[in-house]
């Protein structure tokens, strides 16, 4: 088989990445459709590594523009984006903000949000804080989100126990580890993503997390999600919302999706859920045109959601 070379912005499956500077930082993203289209956000998962990157969305993008003006932006840190200017910058706080400056940036206004995994905390805590300006909410299999089940880090220890050191054989087993259909793990994808986690600022980010920028980072997080808990306990997401989850996901398991529906559902009844059988922690890419259509289809009708008229 011959070897799938990465191209210099480590774009995959024919788009083409961009970057612009978000209040001094440079930041790698994704854009598709056009401006007559509604405005759309995606936030990526995972943590501060070069694989973690908008490149996880690059099997919807192409369906996501028929209908909507999307960007799918790298989160600080991540991807090719920079890294904070100091050690101090790594928290969940510093990959709010700048996530919000991004969409300022490109002028997105009365939106719709999305957010997987670790994104799909960004993405509520993003929409929470700036409701007046978000149309609707899809969260796709968040345990950084929802109330806690289980040991997380347990499950994930089992899960990546045994990693290769090879830099490319580390990016496949990590997605081979946390997905149930393995097709979308093509050999570009991998070379892109070890071709961002050996680039100069990711290895910057790992000497970084090492010393001490994993300890600072969680405990930003453990401290804002207790906030924001307590903010969707108070009922304050009142938008429609949808959480997509994989019933097989070994992460992110469905109880913990089935603990984030009750909490919001509990003070929004214009929140929904749907399940994917024989998927992962991916499934939006292992079954891009499904999870498309059925976002495509609550989003451009998230305006009646909730109504007691029968069609």
């Amino acid at each position: 088989m011959a070897t799938v070379i990465a191209n210099d912005t480590a774009s995959v499956n024919g788009l083409q990445a961009k970057f612009i500077d978000v209040n001094g930082y440079r930041t790698r993203y994704y854009e598709v459709g056009d401006a007559t289209k509604p405005g759309m956000l995606l936030c990526h998962g995972a943590g501060w590594t070069g694989s973690s990157s908008a490149n996880t969305w690059t099997l919807c993008l192409p369906h996501l523009a028929k209908n909507f003006h999307a960007f799918a932006a790298d989160k600080l840190a991540s991807g090719m984006t920079d890294n904070p200017k100091s050690p101090e910058g790594y928290t969940i706080q510093e990959q709010v903000a700048h996530m919000w400056s991004f969409a300022e940036k490109v002028g997105l206004h009365d939106f719709y949000m999305v957010g997987q995994s670790r994104g799909g905390y960004l993405a509520t805590r993003l929409t929470l804080e700036h409701q007046e300006l978000v149309k609707a909410l899809v969260i796709v299999d968040s345990a950084t989100l929802a109330p806690s089940v289980g040991n997380i880090e347990d499950r994930r220890g089992k899960l990546f126990s045994g990693k290769p050191t090879d830099p490319r054989e580390a990016v496949r087993f990590h997605w081979s580890q946390m997905s149930y259909n393995k097709e979308n793990i093509t050999d570009e994808y991998v070379e892109a993503g070890a071709f961002m986690d050996t680039a100069p600022k990711s290895l910057e980010t790992q000497r970084v997390w090492k010393e001490g920028g994993e300890a600072r980072f969680n405990a930003s997080l453990k401290a804002q999600k207790e906030e924001t808990l307590r903010w969707l306990e108070e009922g304050k997401l009142q938008l429609p919302t949808l959480l997509t989850w994989a019933w097989d996901d070994p992460s992110a398991i469905i109880d913990c999706g089935i603990q984030l529906f009750r909490l919001i559902a509990a003070h929004n009844r214009r929140v929904r859920m749907y399940i994917v059988n024989q998927a992962g922690h991916f499934h939006y890419r292992e079954y891009p045109k499904e999870w498309t259509r059925v976002v495509t289809d609550f989003f451009l009708n998230s305006a009646s959601l909730g109504s007691t008229a029968w069609d």
